[in-house]
C-alpha cells in the first residue's frame, strides 16, 4: 500500500464513521419507536420476539451512532466530552448485553448513561463554538430523552409517572434521532 493511499484512507476514515453513525442513528430511532409501540408486557410469540430483538438492536444502533457522533463532534472536544463520550458507548454496549441477556441491569440504566452522553456532548459541541446548530439539536435530543425518562412509569427513577407525557417526549426523542442521524449522514462537516 503506498503512502498516498494510505493517507487517504486516513482521511476518509471519519467520515466513513460519521456516515455510518449517521445511519444508525436514524435506524436507532425508528428500532426505539417500535420498540415502545410494540412493547406490551402480556404479549407472547411474534411480538414477544420481535420486542426482545428491538431490545438488543436498539442500544447497539445507538453505540454506532454515537461512534459516528465522536468522529463528528467529539474528537476534538475537552476531557468532560471525552468522558461524556466513553460513559455513552459503555452505557449502550451494556445496554446491548442486557439485550441478549449477557448482563443485567445493576442499579443504573444504560439509558441514564445515553442522555447523559448527548446532554454533555451537546454542551461541549456548543461551548467549542464549533457547529452550534449541532450542538444545540444533541443537547436538545439528550433533554427530550431525559423527561422521556424521568416520566416513564416503568422506570424505578421517575421523578412524575405520567404515560401520557413519556409517550410524547419518547416520540420527540425518536424523532431527534433521526433529524441527528439525516444530519450526520448527509451533512457531514
Amino acid at each position: 500500500m503506498s503512502k498516498s493511499s494510505r493517507r487517504t484512507l486516513q482521511q476518509d476514515l471519519p467520515l466513513i464513521f460519521t456516515r455510518v453513525g449517521g445511519a444508525a442513528f436514524i435506524l436507532a430511532g425508528f428500532s426505539y419507536g417500535g420498540w415502545g409501540y410494540l412493547d406490551n408486557p402480556g404479549d407472547t410469540g411474534y411480538v414477544f420476539a420481535i420486542v426482545a430483538a428491538l431490545s438488543a438492536t436498539t442500544p447497539a444502533l445507538f453505540l454506532i451512532g454515537l461512534v459516528g457522533l465522536y468522529f463528528s463532534v467529539g474528537r476534538e472536544g475537552s476531557f468532560l466530552g471525552h468522558v461524556a463520550f466513553l460513559l455513552g458507548i459503555l452505557g449502550t454496549a451494556l445496554g446491548f448485553m442486557n439485550g441478549i441477556g449477557w448482563v443485567s441491569e445493576a442499579g443504573i440504566s444504560w439509558w441514564v448513561l445515553l442522555f447523559f452522553c448527548l446532554t454533555l456532548a451537546g454542551l461541549n459541541t456548543i461551548i467549542r463554538k464549533a457547529t452550534r446548530r449541532r450542538g444545540m439539536l444533541i443537547i436538545t435530543s439528550g433533554i427530550l430523552g431525559w423527561i422521556s425518562l424521568l416520566t416513564d412509569p416503568s422506570f424505578p427513577g421517575a421523578v412524575a409517572a405520567a404515560q401520557t407525557v413519556h409517550v410524547m417526549f419518547a416520540a420527540l426523542f425518536c424523532l431527534s434521532s433521526v433529524v441527528l442521524g439525516c444530519i450526520l449522514f448527509w451533512r457531514v462537516a
